[in-house]
């Protein structure tokens, strides 16, 4: 196999390929040979079927399947043999595949940019290490504390506030008409949390259990979902219960619960430590960032398009 690679430019490389005569002609043979075991022609038996006969009505078929074989199974061992290292799919321009003949075809590949690195010794780049605060690991306590919060029904009736969560039958209509995916049972919501649809959360504040209402909702142009975006959509709405979460009390038997810690003070001494290595990681980010720009800007390099796209 011959093989020269033309440069297009620093990271576009045009390869001609050519393969030999003899591999050329023992693939069009082999796939005759399965041919004459497989075709059925009239008037003639099975793997009995003369080779020019085999030519007459499947010339155009097997050159398609010896093209294909052939780039197949050699350009990849060109593009090794090149040391070449393609960043995107080759663009195949192949000749016609003719017995007794050489095939040849070309690829047009992409590349990564061979440059070498200088001059980074005595880069400036700054950062600042951050302590961490008392403030931050209380918030991480109450996180946690949030997660770990039961869910109990609110013991005397009273009207919805915001941070509840409602147990509710929901039916949508749009122009009159019911919405089947717009439909749910016993759905939970929690108010306020903007997870479902803001403007109907905001709207269920001041309802009382077991009380039925029409909440109407403009939905933006933009809205996610597509059939919705720019209608005014009706939700008929049965409130069925309202609960409130119950946090659990920030003690020693709280750090117990959630694992390997003795007091509420070792859990908040490892809080800490949490913190301290995510500072130290997106400080290394940072200065890693820095770094990365200032060589870009001092090695200007060209980018394949395939990258870029």
């Amino acid at each position: 196999m011959k093989v020269n690679v033309e440069d297009i430019s620093g990271v576009k490389k045009k390869v001609h390929i050519e393969v030999p005569e003899d591999q050329v002609t023992k693939e069009i043979n082999t796939i005759y040979q399965d041919l004459k075991k497989k075709a059925k022609i009239k008037g003639f038996r099975p793997g009995k079927v003369p080779r020019e006969i085999l030519e007459r009505y499947f010339k155009d078929y097997v050159k398609g399947e010896v093209l294909q074989k052939l780039i197949q199974d050699t350009y990849p061992k060109a593009f090794e043999d090149s040391h070449l290292h393609p960043v995107s799919a080759p663009v195949i321009d192949p000749q016609e595949v003719e017995i007794g003949k050489a095939f040849q075809y070309s690829a047009i590949i992409e590349i990564r940019p061979d440059f070498k690195i200088e001059g980074y010794l005595g880069l400036n780049i700054e950062g600042k290490k951050e302590e961490v605060k008392d403030e931050e690991v209380e918030e991480r306590v109450k996180g946690l504390q949030n997660l770990h919060a039961n869910l109990k029904t609110v013991p005397e009736p009273r009207p919805i506030q915001n941070g509840d969560f409602v147990i509710l039958d929901y039916e949508a209509r749009m122009e009159g008409k019911p919405l089947e995916e717009g439909k749910a049972l016993d759905y939970t919501i929690e108010v306020g949390s903007g997870r479902f649809i803001p403007a109907f959360e905001e709207k269920l504040i001041g309802t009382k259990p077991e009380e039925e209402k029409e909440i109407e909702v403009s939905f933006p142009e933009d809205y996610g979902y597509k059939k919705w975006a720019g209608k005014i959509i009706t939700f008929h709405v049965k409130i069925k219960e309202i609960k409130e979460k119950v946090l659990p009390p920030l003690d020693d038997e709280f750090a117990r619960d959630l694992g390997n810690y003795s007091s509420l003070e070792e859990l908040k001494a490892q809080l800490k430590q949490d913190l301290e290595k995510e500072k130290k990681l997106a400080l290394d980010r940072q200065l890693k960032d820095q770094l990365v720009d200032q060589l870009i800007q001092s090695h200007p390099f060209e980018l394949p398009e395939s990258l870029v796209e």
